[in-house]
């Protein structure tokens, strides 16, 4: 019985292994719904968003989850697949900038140039990984 746990245990590891380093765990592989979940219950928890907000937040970021996933979905190189990733970042700030304040916007665009910078950072703290940052104008 403990050789079929253990056997268990080495094959799912081994799984989770080979989906990490083919890039199924990363983000752009994720469903574009719970895509725009997360990112939705990130702002409401940074931004207090109220409930109006809220729902038009969540149905901007699935509308943009989507074209994500098309976009890395499509064939070509990775440069112009992020020239397009900024194109969507830009028509989604856009929209949500009519949604928010602007000390809420203010406060989004910080938050997320913090959380680009620790990726950055994990990625840097990676040896066997390249690191090839995204421009952003906007943060």
């Amino acid at each position: 019985m403990m050789k079929k746990l253990i056997l268990l245990f080495l094959v799912l590891l081994a799984v989770d292994t080979a989906q990490a380093q083919s890039g199924e765990g990363r983000r752009r592989n994720m469903d574009p719904v719970k895509m725009a979940a997360r990112q939705t219950e990130a702002m409401t928890r940074e931004l207090s968003l109220d409930e109006s907000q809220i729902a038009a937040v969540d149905t901007i970021n699935l509308k943009y989850a989507h074209a994500q996933k098309e976009v890395w979905q499509q064939p070509g190189d990775f440069s112009a697949k992020r020239d397009m990733m900024l194109d969507l970042r830009l028509a989604q700030d856009k929209e949500l900038k009519k949604v928010m304040t602007k000390d809420q916007f203010k406060t989004w665009r910080a938050y997320r140039k913090k959380m680009r910078e620790e990726r950055m950072q994990q990625r840097e703290n990676r040896p066997d990984r390249p690191i090839s940052p995204a421009p952003s104008p906007n943060g």
